[in-house]
């Protein structure tokens, strides 16, 4: 029986801002054997982003699992991918529905971090958590 795949969801904005906790979380995406990382609702994803990508897609490669499934959304993420030919190392689909056809496993959904950087609208100084 084939493990069930990990769909890790992604929201907001990525960039140099937060690189370690990207980073992190995708380290930890190295040790699932079957993946699918839903960027559908990222509004912006800078190329340090991409080459953190890239390098979790290099180690899982060596720990012997198969091409992440990668689900895409906004025009400016999936341009992105094609300037840097992503689509030659990840398996790119449009929907939830075109990755679960790509994985017939049952599914576990993991929400990741999600990241917004404008606060034109908010008034006075930023909470210091964030």
């Amino acid at each position: 029986m084939a493990a069930g795949a990990a769909l890790v969801v992604f929201a907001g904005e990525y960039d140099l801002s937060c690189e370690e906790q990207w980073r992190n979380e995708l380290q930890r995406l190295c040790r699932e054997p079957n993946l699918i990382i839903d960027l559908q609702n990222v509004t912006y994803l800078d190329v340090t982003c991409a080459t953190e990508l890239m390098r979790m897609h290099e180690r899982r490669d060596a720990n012997g699992f198969g091409r992440e499934i990668v689900i895409l959304g906004q025009p400016i993420v999936r341009r992105l991918f094609d300037l840097l030919s992503l689509r030659l190392l990840f398996r790119i689909v449009d929907s939830s529905d075109d990755a679960a056809r790509e994985r017939r496993e049952a599914t576990v959904v993991r929400h990741a971090f999600r990241r917004f950087q404008h606060f034109d609208s908010l008034e006075g100084p930023l909470p210091a958590t964030f």
